[in-house]
């Protein structure tokens, strides 16, 4: 989650009930944040390595341990920081781009809006595609970083970013993928934007989304401009439980033209 910070939490709609196996499986243990080479203000945020399993493999991702810890932090940051935490929809994204590449994705360019810490962009470059991934805050993406190196991920590009303000440069990507992006309804057009001027021809996005009150907006925007847009619904359990057993339904949308 990230790009375009909106200032306020995030709204959800309410949790579902689980039908579906959680497609990723999450612990945590501390990580210091104070170690050589980071930035003061990630060196100083309480750190929480977590452990996931998504994309066929196991993961470890250092971000910010929870909401409360998020909110703790946010006043060192100009724009609330959601992209420093982990969230729910992330290890859904690293699952449905290995769903859509069961034989990797060798060869192929994939484009991260609002990496956050880095976890689909990590699952991307591990199938095989040549990775940029984009955030409008700093601070996320050397996590993001970070997190390459703790996983043996090379090779990943990075660039801040901002959708409002977007360059020719990238465009002629086969995927753009984003976890979590659709949750302020002032970004839904400029993300529109960004797609329209990154996708290849026959590319197409892959955006998942934790029942945010602003997305199906954004489903019937990009519909009445043309844009065809399938839903698929996974049940996954949550990685910042407030209760035993608590699940969330992520939404997968694919997005081509």
């Amino acid at each position: 989650m990230g790009g375009k910070a909106s200032g306020r939490t995030p709204d959800r709609a309410s949790d579902g009930a689980a039908d579906k196996m959680p497609t990723a499986t999450a612990g945590n243990i501390p990580a210091h944040g104070n170690e050589p080479g980071l930035s003061p203000r990630v060196a100083h945020l309480p750190l929480v390595r977590h452990s996931v399993t998504a994309a066929g493999r196991s993961w470890l991702i250092d971000a910010v341990a929870d909401q409360d810890a998020l909110l703790a932090a946010s006043d060192q940051f100009d724009a609330f920081p959601y992209g420093l935490l982990l969230w729910d929809a992330a290890p859904v994204l690293a699952d449905a781009l290995a769903a859509f590449a069961p034989s990797g994705l060798e060869g192929k360019r994939v484009l991260e809006l609002g990496a956050g810490v880095g976890l689909a962009g990590l699952a991307a470059r591990h199938l095989g595609a040549d990775v940029v991934q984009t955030d409008h805050a700093q601070e996320a993406l050397e996590l993001a970083r970070r997190n390459a190196t703790l996983n043996g991920i090379a090779g990943i590009v990075q660039q801040c970013a901002d959708w409002t303000r977007w360059t020719d440069e990238k465009k002629g990507f086969d995927i753009v993928i984003g976890s979590d992006v659709l949750y302020d309804g002032s970004a839904h057009a400029p993300i529109g934007s960004v797609l329209a001027a990154s996708l290849a021809t026959d590319g197409f996005a892959l955006l998942t989304d934790p029942g945010r009150t602003a997305t199906p907006f954004f489903v019937r925007d990009m519909q009445a401009a043309g844009w065809l847009v399938s839903l698929e619904q996974r049940t996954v359990g949550a990685l910042h439980p407030t209760r035993p057993g608590e699940t969330v339904d992520v939404t997968i949308l694919k997005v081509w033209r």
